[in-house]
């Protein structure tokens, strides 16, 4: 982790974003991690905000490794 100012931000934004969007809520729940996790990999609070296109395609490499239950 190199910076975990905005996580929370971003898990807010896009969980809420998915909600609007018709995602069900585990959807937006897994959706909402990927781009917390996203946005810490970078020093500041908005340098790696998701665009769908890159939340998409973190979540086909790495979102689907992982059962959370």
């Amino acid at each position: 982790m190199k910076d975990p100012i905005g996580a929370g931000d971003a898990y807010a934004g896009v969980f809420l974003a998915s909600i609007l969007r018709g995602h069900d809520v585990e959807s937006a729940m897994r959706r909402a991690s990927a781009a917390a996790a996203m946005v810490v990999m970078v020093r500041g609070d908005e340098e790696n905000l998701p665009r769908e296109d890159d939340l998409r395609r973190f979540l086909e490499g790495y979102g689907r490794q992982v059962d959370l239950r």
